[in-house]
């Protein structure tokens, strides 16, 4: 059995300390409704630039879907 890093385990909030270039964060998401929704990824971070792929993700009730979330800081 392997380790996870720390920022990787799959919790509703995101922390990724002392990232110096470029920091790479994956997320699962379930909808828990009875209905069809649609999850638009969204961050601002001071001093990063933030990109998710996808940046959309639609999901039947009950489907679950990944997401990957790339940091990449922009100043020093």
């Amino acid at each position: 059995v392997g380790s996870v890093a720390a920022y990787n385990l799959n919790l509703p909030s995101i922390t990724v300390a002392d990232v110096y270039g470029k920091a790479t964060v994956k997320r699962t998401v379930k909808n828990v409704s009875d209905i069809s929704a649609v999850y638009t990824a969204s961050a601002s971070v001071p001093g990063f630039t933030v990109s998710a792929s996808p940046a959309v993700l639609t999901l039947a009730p009950g489907q679950s879907a990944s997401y990957t979330l790339t940091l990449t800081r922009t100043t020093a």
